[in-house]
């Protein structure tokens, strides 16, 4: 595909230091920017800085170009190569190659990575030695910038754990400087911080102006500043015993005519985004100028960004420094010859080189360097294939740091081919270091890309040979919220080209990739090379108007990234090359020939893996696994009614959320106590995404995706991962010294609530995880504290005691208090002689819709009385009395006494705002259920307590 560079709307900006999409845009947009040190105090603390992830552990996103490729690239001198191997460079096609070239290549690409390491050294040798060397501290307001690639720029400043404070690059055959913090202005001053960095400052600020550190600096200098302070600048300059002469230039627009006698321009982090600015840095860089860019505190800048591409440079993520520890932004004890060693960043690609090609005897159990350094190449990679650029036949901005990138690409092609994952033992350094390199160095954007022998457990072998589609086909993907993944319903057959047309973007932002997966095999954690490193991601954008080349190694089932979505838009692709698999679409109403198709394939088994797509949910697993979980139900029933219906919607009416219609008896409690029930703020979560293939924790693993070693099917382990991504505040309680119901306690209530809807709805005929909830203990705790005679504040403290501390708390047993709090309701308030599962399963609902509404500030601001926090000064409310008068509420009854015989205690002013409701004292009352049956509600029976605890029934 050609790299298409025209003026892009902010929607379009995938910052690289995200690690998905969703993060990128939810957290960027409110990162701050500000002149100077502006940025507030501290980040808004609604939100979570996303660090830049490990290399290889989760692929960075990228930026995509926003501005024109500059009229004159600058000159790249390339090894000689032979007619072959130059053909195979132009049309990123190792077909053409044969596999003696591999020693070529990989030489070439060494002696390429050579020449700019040597070149980086000599600079930073010019600038900091004994004599320069200082200490620094930029503080927690402070940003990274770091190279954009380890061949475009070079660290200067870098912190006492690695974090990058100031790059330095000869650009486009200019200079370029960028800080992650005014330091400039630091120094403009004998009184300003950081002054010990004066020598070093003057160097750099030298080499910047004139070309060379030593020296003194021309008698005036013409500058020019955007957005930033020019008493700074001539401040600085005049210590720097020279004068600023400051120019009157609008340097940001390209239309301006006075910037060919300006030295040095200056950027601040403030400069307005523009679609032309990096254009506009370039063509002075490429002029020969000398460009400083000077961020002045944690947050973000998207011009700041801009200047910085230009510079082959970048901003570091969402927070800068702000959760940095000390040494995040410090420098200190660190000689010249330390600092520059930590500048070093192409030392480690040159060591890995060398490994490939003499061999390793490396012990990759203990020392994973040589590795390290593979994902840093692999990171500049990504930077490209994630804008969608084609690493050979574009021409693009960076296309000239890339030419050892190319080669390796290449190499790796050539090395794949020979691969066999069976074979590959750890302990043979050199073959696993190989097969690592192999799978590591892998780009998707072109039209081909070399396969290995087999594909372990991500792909049938067979694969490979599957027939593609010749014609285009236009396909509709529904696009279910503003930001996300889905599956398209197409496969990418390993090794062959799938093209990808935007037909209808409905004004969505859209890349392509493989799969949703989190979790992948890590061929450093055992002997055997299980599985491909990276078979999945390789996302890239896709770009109006523009044909998508796409060819991956391992292929998989195909998954569009969008952002700025309308929810319900369509998406509108024309697609040539790729293949149906058994993918099972019921968020629109697929015909019968497209389930047949499905089901055939997932009979052949023939494509690694099946996804199912439902209204707020979708599912990737292996064909294996799918296969097993299916087993003989129709599609429809497998997706619709058992993994929609026994999973997400029985989630969703314990939670209350507002994408399940509510009962009659919902509606007519909300209606009595005046909640609003159906507004956004009971809105449902986000599209859960489910994995069956690897666990990032133990067999199941909550998050989103949630991925577990097994197929998806209704069931204790997928509820209790669902449980955990959308548990609740009132269902952990007490957990104070180890105590109480916390984490993996708490989110089985949804779990339990789960399976007694299952029972429910299946008339018992699937009767789940009954065992996993223990009314009798509770019932015999209470019976023990009762039977000591103590009363009010003594008995709760009593059994508080036996039933909540560490030593003595079960969580099957906690967990039975939230349902006989819903037993209660349902003979209290609805006044059923026997408990109905969809009632109980309706009270834990109106929890969850009380919940959010004494959460949103506004809403608790005008309706705390009825919510039950009538005397409270705040929402700080603790989960114990929330669950107490949200209870009370619901019931419609003060639960003060049956809270004292569960051991809960209450604080006054939970008492007083229940109290000024009216209602009556309830009594104890408890339903008592047969141990092990948790689920068959009919075999209860009321017990009551009034006057004293008789034996438990059963």
């Amino acid at each position: 595909m050609t790299a298409s560079y025209g003026a892009l709307t902010s929607k379009l900006m995938f910052p690289r230091w995200t690690l998905t999409l969703l993060a990128s845009l939810a957290l960027t947009a409110c990162g701050g920017g500000g002149s100077g040190d502006s940025s507030p105090s501290t980040p808004p603390g609604t939100e979570t800085p996303v660090q830049p992830g490990t290399p290889g552990v989760t692929p960075p996103e990228v930026a995509p170009p926003e501005v024109d490729p500059p009229a004159v690239l600058p000159p790249v001198t390339e090894p000689p190569t032979s007619s072959r191997i130059e053909q195979a460079l132009l049309a990123g096609n190792s077909r053409l190659l044969q596999a003696e070239d591999q020693t070529e290549l990989l030489q070439s690409a060494t002696q390429l990575i050579q020449q700019t390491r040597l070149q980086q050294q000599r600079l930073l040798a010019q600038l900091l030695d004994d004599s320069t060397a200082a200490a620094l501290d930029f503080g927690n307001n402070s940003q990274r910038v770091s190279p954009l690639l380890s061949t475009s720029a070079s660290p200067l400043l870098v912190a006492n754990n690695g974090n990058v404070l100031a790059s330095m690059a000869t650009s486009q055959n200019g200079r370029a400087l960028a800080y992650g913090k005014d330091l400039m202005g630091q120094l403009a001053t004998a009184s300003g911080a950081n002054q010990a960095q004066l020598p070093l400052f003057k160097r750099s600020f030298t080499w910047l102006a004139t070309g060379k550190a030593q020296g003194p600096l021309p008698a005036t200098l013409r500058m020019a500043a955007q957005n930033y302070s020019q008493a700074s600048v001539t401040n600085l300059v005049a210590r720097l015993s020279s004068k600023a002469e400051m120019v009157s230039c609008a340097i940001t627009d390209p239309a301006n005519n006075c910037w060919e006698s300006i030295d040095v321009f200056v950027f601040g982090q403030d400069t307005p985004f523009s679609a032309s600015l990096s254009n506009q840095v370039s063509r002075y860089l490429q002029a020969g100028k000398g460009v400083i860019y000077l961020h002045s505190n944690w947050g973000d800048s998207a011009g700041g960004r801009q200047v910085l591409q230009a510079m082959g440079m970048e901003l570091g993520g969402y927070a800068g420094n702000y959760w940095a520890p000390a040494d995040g932004y410090q420098i200190g004890g660190r000689t010249a010859a330390q600092q520059r060693q930590a500048a070093d960043r192409l030392g480690a690609h040159e060591s890995a080189l060398a490994a490939l090609k003499n061999g390793s005897s490396a012990d990759f159990s203990a020392d994973t360097s040589l590795i390290g350094a593979l994902d840093g190449i692999r990171n500049d990679l990504l930077g490209q294939e994630g804008q969608g650029i084609n690493l050979f036949a574009d021409n693009y901005y960076l296309k000239p740091y890339m030419a050892a990138h190319r080669r390796l690409v290449l190499w790796a092609d050539l090395a794949r081919q020979q691969v066999d994952y069976a074979q590959v033992r750890r302990s043979d350094a050199s073959t696993f270091f190989r097969t690592m390199a192999a799978d590591t160095l892998s780009y998707a954007v072109r039209e081909h890309e070399s396969t290995p022998l087999n594909f372990a457990d991500w792909m049938p072998k067979a694969s490979a040979s599957l027939a593609t589609s010749d014609s285009w086909e236009t396909i509709e993907v529904t696009i279910a919220q503003t930001d996300g993944r889905t599956a398209i319903g197409r496969g990418a057959v390993p090794g062959k080209t799938v093209q990808v047309q935007i037909v209808d973007a409905a004004d969505a932002a859209l890349a392509l990739r493989v799969g949703n997966i989190r979790t992948r095999g890590n061929p450093l954690a055992q002997e055997n090379y299980t599985r491909p490193r990276f078979p999945d991601g390789h996302q890239a954008r896709l770009s109006p108007g523009q044909t998508l080349s796409y060819s991956t190694a391992w292929g998989g089932p195909l998954f569009l990234n969008y952002s700025g979505a309308k929810a319900g838009s369509v998406v509108k692709l024309r697609v040539r090359g790729s293949v149906k698999y058994a993918h099972f679409d019921f968020t629109r109403n697929p015909g019968a020939q497209e389930i047949d198709e499905a089901v055939q394939a997932l009979q052949r088994g023939d494509f690694g893996w099946q996804t199912s797509k439902m209204v707020g949910g979708e599912v990737q697993q292996t064909i294996g696994y799918a296969r097993s979980a299916i087993g003989s139900h129709h599609p429809r029933t497998y997706v619709v009614e058992r993994l929609k219906g026994m999973i997400f919607d029985s989630n969703h009416l314990a939670n209350g959320y507002n994408n399940m219609s509510a009962s009659a008896n919902v509606n007519n409690v909300c209606a009595t106590l005046g909640w609003d029930c159906r507004g956004s703020i009971q809105r449902a979560p986000g599209v859960q995404h489910f994995v069956g293939w690897l666990a990032a924790c133990g067999f199941l693993c909550s998050g989103n995706p949630s991925d577990g070693a097994a197929g998806l099917a209704p069931g204790w382990g997928w509820w209790h991962e669902l449980g955990h991504n959308t548990v609740m505040r009132h269902m952990t309680l007490l957990t104070t010294d180890g105590g109480g119901c916390p984490v993996e306690c708490d989110n089985n209530i949804l779990a339990n609530a789960s399976a007694l809807r299952q029972y429910a709805i299946t008339n018992g005929a699937e009767n789940n995880s009954g065992e996993r909830i223990d009314h009798k203990k509770l019932y015999l705790d209470i019976q023990a504290a009762r039977a000591t005679g103590k009363t009010g504040d003594a008995l709760q403290a009593d059994m508080f005691q036996r039933f909540w501390t560490k030593a003595n708390k079960s969580d099957n047993a906690m967990r039975a208090v939230h349902f006989q709090l819903a037993f209660i309701y349902t003979r209290e308030r609805l006044g059923q002689a026997q408990p109905q599962p969809a009632d109980v399963i309706d009270f834990l609902g109106l929890l969850g819709r009380g919940e959010r509404l004494i959460y949103d500030n506004a809403y608790w601001s005008a309706n705390k009385n009825a919510l039950g926090m009538k005397d409270y000064a705040s929402r700080d409310i603790s989960n114990h009395e929330l669950l107490y008068v949200l209870s009370s509420r619901i019931i419609g009854r003060d639960m003060r006494q049956v809270f004292a015989h569960y051991g809960i205690p209450l604080s006054p002013v939970a008492l007083s705002s229940i109290a000024a409701h009216g209602m009556p004292l309830l009594a104890p009352e408890f339903y008592a259920m047969v141990p092990g049956k948790g689920n068959q509600l009919e075999l209860g029976r009321w017990v009551d307590l009034t006057g004293g605890v008789p034996s438990y029934p059963f």
